[in-house]
């Protein structure tokens, strides 16, 4: 696919439209207790893990759906928490329901910001899954930690989406990754890092270096950049421009 090339005022034209973005995002996370001991969990994936599929389609929609009866025994706690995560509320009536045929207790590896985690897990058999479901128990839950649902995201600017990132020993240097352009058409050799007690948002600073005029492949590239952060990021979750937590290894 091609991609007209944008008109630019300098390489540096977007930066007060990321700037803006960025605070908005650290707002975001202007509550989240960094300091705290333990630090509370920042999930960035699901609490729902079915790691192996489904043997079909119509098994696969009826799980989305929460088209799930439980078998005679089954904890209500862990019918409950499945059902809620579901994209349907109400009861089943699309014809194929699928059998919740047993839960245990036990622990499951949830995507966290600073890594896979095990947490406290309802481990369930369900009808035509390939494999255990796993599902988060409410005790863990009540241990996790996002914004506020009445802060709202941050309005989208001209910026990267940022990939899982790492951290130097010391929390000072973060080596940010994120996609943007091809490195035949944009070079990012510096960033600037914007920080909250709470937060930090990185933005690189694009160096467009590809043709001025025409046309270019529409593309997107894993790219990254050196950032020193003015602290240790310590317990501060690093966000992307969008206001969502950024893995960081």
């Amino acid at each position: 696919m091609m991609n007209q090339v944008p008109e630019r005022g300098g390489d540096s034209k977007n930066l007060p439209d990321q700037r803006r973005t960025a605070l908005e995002a650290l707002q975001r996370w202007s509550a989240f207790p960094a300091e705290a001991s333990p630090r509370p969990v920042v999930l960035v994936g699901p609490m729902v893990i079915t790691g192996h599929g489904f043997q079909d389609g119509e098994s696969k929609l009826a799980f989305e759906r929460g088209d799930i009866k439980p078998a005679e025994g089954v904890p209500s706690e862990a019918y409950e928490l499945l059902k809620d995560s579901s994209g349907e509320r109400s009861a089943p009536d699309h014809g194929h329901v699928l059998a919740l045929r047993a839960a245990t207790l036990g622990q499951a590896d949830f995507m966290t910001d600073r890594g896979k985690r095990a947490l406290p897990a309802w481990i369930l058999d369900v009808e035509g899954a390939l494999g255990p479901v796993a599902v988060m128990t409410r005790s863990a839950r009540r241990d996790c930690w996002e914004p506020p649902w009445e802060v709202p995201l941050p309005s989208r600017g001209p910026h990267q989406f940022a990939l899982p990132s790492s951290v130097s020993g010391d929390g000072m240097n973060l080596t940010f990754r994120f996609t943007s352009w091809p490195s035949s058409l944009a070079a990012y050799e510096s960033a600037n890092a914007f920080e909250s007690d709470c937060a930090v948002a990185v933005v690189p600073i694009e160096r467009w270096i590809g043709p001025r005029t025409g046309w270019v492949t529409l593309a997107a590239a894993q790219r990254a950049v050196d950032v020193r952060l003015a602290r240790p990021l310590g317990g501060r979750v690093l966000v992307d421009l969008d206001g969502r937590a950024v893995p960081v290894y």
